[in-house]
């Protein structure tokens, strides 16, 4: 097991005991684990479960708050699910901070819409509020989050089957999206935005794609409406907040043949339509 993996047991896995017990008959375990933290490497400084890294940071702080930095890194070490800590509110005597869990794989239910559990948020509350002077009342919560969908045209091959690979492409979109998700594809990075050049590069590394004709970002307001936002970097409308992706982006085609255009849209039946 890598270093930096958190260990994870599935459901049903521990069937009985090291040695054998009389006094025990039967052993179950319904549920898979849960919390745990990965071994500490001792290799470099850089990376989450680094030893250095944790030591240096206990020596800094003495284990209690004095910047927003320290507020951060605390919440980070009160729960491993999290992929990332912000500042969504800070005042005198108030704190308030935003967090977004990981997910180990986008099968993971409610992977593409991250929520991190109300048990995990008040223990992240509490290991942070520990730490924290007694007149500053700490808060932990979800970061806000805005829909977002993308519109694009796509040259491809003539040869190409629309609507697998417009599946393929959605899918590929979706994780581009969702960089909380572990995806062995690229992903955008959280909290800055949707960079359109960046997107643009990502859709043209996608299989059997030629090129990139056309392409719009669309968030759905808090009206229910979706705006087209002409932006670059394309933001939330409301911050902190970080973009979920769509459960359908709206792909079309532009089939390449002989060095001629048609458009072709990913439900679209019967013949082509010239473009040139």
């Amino acid at each position: 097991m890598p270093l930096s993996m958190v260990p994870s047991l599935d459901a049903n896995s521990i069937t009985g005991t090291k040695n054998k017990t009389p006094q025990i008959s039967q052993v179950l375990q319904p549920f898979s684990s849960f919390g745990g933290m990965p071994a500490e490497s001792m290799d470099c400084y850089s990376g989450e479960s680094s030893f250095y890294r944790r030591v240096s940071q206990r020596l800094s702080d003495k284990d209690r708050v004095s910047t927003v930095q320290n507020w951060l890194n605390m919440a980070y070490d009160a729960c491993m699910d999290l992929y990332y800590v912000c500042m969504v509110q800070r005042s005198f005597n108030q704190l308030c901070l935003g967090v977004v869990r990981r997910y180990a794989n986008a099968h993971v239910p409610g992977a593409f819409n991250p929520v991190l559990g109300s048990d995990d948020l008040q223990t992240t509350k509490q290991y942070i509020a520990q730490r924290t002077p007694a007149f500053i009342d700490v808060e932990v919560g979800n970061v806000p989050q805005q829909e977002v969908k993308v519109s694009v045209n796509l040259s491809i091959a003539v040869q190409t089957s629309q609507n697998e690979l417009a599946e393929q492409i959605n899918q590929n979109l979706r994780l581009y999206l969702s960089p909380w998700i572990n995806a062995s594809c690229g992903q955008m990075p959280i909290a800055q935005g949707i960079n359109r050049t960046a997107l643009i590069q990502f859709l043209r590394t996608q299989d059997k794609v030629l090129g990139v004709n056309a392409l719009s970002i669309l968030s759905l307001n808090a009206d229910g409406k979706w705006i087209d936002n002409q932006q670059d970097p394309v933001l939330t409308t409301v911050s902190p907040a970080i973009f979920v992706s769509a459960e359908r982006h709206i792909i079309e085609f532009t089939l390449v043949v002989d060095g001629a255009s048609y458009q072709g849209r990913t439900q679209a039946t019967g013949e082509l339509t010239h473009a040139n």
